[in-house]
């Protein structure tokens, strides 16, 4: 889990934090298409909302969709930057993407001629973020 911080829907210049947690297990597909992988990944995340501002109402459906919609774009941009950091940049695999890509390939020698050290620096990521956010914050007056 983590805590994300979107711009609030409802108030300008302020913020709505979010903890994120799985909501089921990622799904991660490599394609080899023209010698070069193409990843696809399946991000699912429930969101609570961990801050809110003063008489706003975040229970509304539209509210909550904004808020989805940011935390969305912020975590697809997110692991966005980490691929290509991480694999384009530095040109390594700690994520093991190898393991999804040996499949397509019947021998070991024909997967050594393929160079998946070289070719990872290449690769397509296609990333797709679904955030379900739940108001599930309770407040009290004190």
């Amino acid at each position: 889990s983590c805590i994300i911080s979107v711009d609030s829907p409802v108030a300008e210049n302020e913020k709505v934090e979010l903890r994120l947690t799985n909501s089921k297990k990622s799904k991660v597909k490599v394609n080899i298409e023209n010698d070069t992988p193409n990843i696809n990944i399946d991000l699912n995340l429930s969101a609570d909302i961990i801050t809110l501002q003063n008489n706003e109402d975040y229970e509304s459906s539209e509210i909550l969709k904004k808020i989805s919609d940011s935390a969305q774009k912020y975590m697809k941009n997110q692991v966005n930057d980490y691929l290509n950091k991480v694999c384009k940049e530095y040109g390594v695999d700690i994520d093991k993407f190898y393991a999804k890509a040996l499949c397509h390939f019947a021998t070991i020698p024909e997967w050594k001629n393929f160079n998946w050290e070289e070719k990872i620096k290449n690769a397509k990521f296609d990333i797709n973020v679904n955030v379900n956010v739940i108001s599930s914050v309770l407040i009290t007056e004190t």
